[in-house]
């Protein structure tokens, strides 16, 4: 599918990916609310009058990109004042509308990168912390010294809670690791001294 317009804006977001952090570009046509994706590169300026094609996602087929000197006649963007009365009886659709569910989408994405990202991973890693300390105690791997049977109970959640703060810190440097940022190394919890000074 073919389709000719002239840049309206142009948007770049930070993307964390399996090879560390890139940068995202897409862009509007006037009068078209779409947002055309172009991967990691910028091949477009506001103004610019272009023709493509473009794949079943709305990304640009990037060797038929064509930019033309002619301009192309536009449909004038949609001012603050549009207003469209939908005909099952929702609300009227408004460019704040639409800017408003841009900004959910916008904090929603970035709620999930600083909230629900670290609360997957930290229940992740207790769910693992707690396994890695059941082996130990079924092989006899943890020392507690002379504590008492109430005691050890105790120790155990302690022990519990920090394999998986180990677990945890070392999942979440493991993006900062990729993008060659570095972690710093992980300190041995009690668990693992306890082990080393049993044996």
């Amino acid at each position: 599918m073919t389709i000719k317009g002239t840049v309206g804006k142009t948007y770049a977001k930070d993307w964390a990916g399996n090879d560390g952090n890139v940068v995202l570009h897409s862009f509007q046509l006037q009068g078209d609310k779409r947002y055309f994706r172009t991967g990691t590169k910028k091949v477009v300026n506001e103004g610019e009058s272009i023709s493509f094609d473009i794949t079943g996602n709305n990304s640009v087929v990037e060797e038929s990109l064509a930019k033309l000197e002619g301009g192309v006649q536009a449909a004038p963007a949609p001012s603050n004042s549009y207003q469209q009365k939908p005909a099952w009886g929702g609300k009227a659709k408004t460019t704040e509308n639409f800017e408003a569910r841009q900004q959910y989408w916008t904090n929603k994405e970035q709620r999930d990168i600083e909230v629900v990202e670290p609360r997957i991973t930290w229940s992740s890693a207790r769910t693992a912390a707690i396994e890695v300390v059941g082996l130990a105690l079924q092989h006899d791997a943890l020392a507690f010294g002379n504590a008492s049977k109430g005691a050890k109970l105790g120790i155990i959640l302690d022990f519990v809670d920090e394999v998986a703060a180990r677990f945890y810190h070392q999942s979440m440097s493991a993006a900062e690791t990729a993008a060659g940022l570095g972690a710093k190394e992980a300190k041995p919890s009690k668990a693992e001294k306890a082990v080393s000074s049993d044996d």
